[in-house]
């Protein structure tokens, strides 16, 4: 048995002698978390690795670009990123190792699975890189690229309002009345990170609401094409099934309800995919990323 399977086995357990806290599965074993004036101390193994900073410790922008890894990215010019605040998320911190992207705002990852896979790229980024992790996406990192992987590292906790650390799952509908929130169509927008955020089926609605969280007012996605198609990372003929259409009207809510939230501050949510399943009556498309081969066969 593998170090992943041992891991999933644990998981099971913990699920079936915990019915109510099932949700917190992926946070163990080893991980302990515990909140204290907005900030998380985080201990692994019974040592403590790192408190979390505040949300008002990273910097204030204006514009910034939340950069995923639709396939239309490989037709266009990242190389424009290069200058740019950006939020990468997931896989796309390959960019940072390439190069592409020196200094990123931040790394976000909310779903634990990419650091069953690839925690080794999270952990050999600069120390001085924040990232913005789920609890469940901590305890992935910690599990599978050890301690050092976060010690000494600026980290911004990302806690599911509806599945709380350490509290049973709560109702969307119980959100409602929550100041920093905004619910609609079966989905949540949170205004508040030091209180929690919410999810719909993709990162990308972490990373939107990170950059609100940071102050911007224009924000541009890449690489938000919503389709099965592989990763723009991946071999074309081995890339894993990503399952984005599947939810796709949940998707289109919540981006929805977003869009709607940055207008209040007189703000424009962007779509730079050339191809998307988002329509572009919700998010509107913007050339900034276009490359001369894209523009030609436009």
């Amino acid at each position: 048995m593998d170090k992943r399977q041992k891991l999933r086995l644990a998981q099971f357990i913990y699920r079936v002698l915990r019915p109510t806290r099932r949700h917190m599965a992926r946070r163990f074993p080893h991980l302990a978390a515990s909140r204290h004036e907005g900030c998380w101390e985080i201990r692994w193994k019974g040592r403590k690795i790192v408190t979390s900073n505040a949300w008002s410790g990273l910097d204030r922008i204006d514009d910034a670009f939340v950069v995923g890894a639709g396939p239309s990215m490989n037709r266009q010019d990242l190389s424009r990123l290069s200058s740019k605040p950006c939020l990468l998320l997931n896989g796309a911190v390959k960019l940072a190792h390439t190069g592409v992207v020196d200094h990123p705002l931040a790394v976000v990852v909310e779903d634990a699975r990419h650091m069953h896979t690839n925690a080794r790229a999270f952990a050999e980024l600069p120390g001085t890189v924040p990232f913005v992790l789920s609890l469940d996406a901590i305890h992935g990192l910690l599990y599978f690229g050890g301690a050092q992987a976060l010690e000494g590292r600026p980290l911004y906790v990302l806690d599911n309002l509806e599945k709380p650390h350490g509290r049973a799952r709560q109702l969307l509908s119980t959100c409602a009345d929550l100041p920093f929130a905004r619910v609609a169509h079966g989905v949540g927008f949170s205004t508040d990170l030091e209180r929690g955020f919410f999810v719909c089926g993709t990162v990308m609605y972490a990373g939107i609401q990170a950059a609100y969280q940071l102050g911007a007012r224009n924000l541009y996605l890449v690489g938000f094409d919503m389709s099965d198609l592989p990763r723009f990372y991946d071999d074309v003929t081995g890339g894993a099934w990503t399952g984005l259409e599947k939810g796709l009207a949940r998707v289109v809510n919540a981006v929805d309800l977003a869009q709607q939230v940055f207008r209040g501050r007189q703000g424009t949510i962007y779509n730079c995919s050339p191809v998307s399943n988002i329509p572009r009556s919700i998010l509107p498309h913007s050339s900034i990323l276009q490359s001369e081969e894209e523009g030609a066969e436009r």
